[in-house]
């Protein structure tokens, strides 16, 4: 099975110039991946076997959706994941003496 990147770790790569080029130019091979580590897609989180499919694959329609997706939306904060949930802030909105009396 492939360790995939969460979109949050890929966006954090993508916008990171320090993290970016460590991927993109790793010093020591890998002999568990594609092309031994050296030829990667830190968009896709993608690994390739030499220059020629890397290059074809960042010509793609498929690399350029996702890396416009990658570098316009930000990914949700853990407070934005709770409240889209409903937990966290409640402003006492809700009270359960109203809808006693309403009922």
């Amino acid at each position: 099975m492939r360790d995939e990147v969460h979109y949050d770790q890929r966006y954090e790569n993508a916008t990171n110039a320090s993290k970016r080029q460590l991927l993109e130019a790793p010093t020591e091979l890998d002999p568990d991946k594609a092309g031994l580590g050296m030829f990667y897609c830190v968009e896709c989180d993608r690994h390739f076997p030499n220059a020629n499919d890397r290059n074809a694959h960042l010509s793609s329609k498929q690399h350029k959706r996702i890396a416009k997706k990658l570098l316009t939306e930000k990914p949700y904060t853990h407070e934005e994941a709770l409240l889209g949930a409903g937990i966290g802030i409640d402003n006492k909105q809700r009270n359960s003496d109203t809808i006693e009396t309403e009922l």
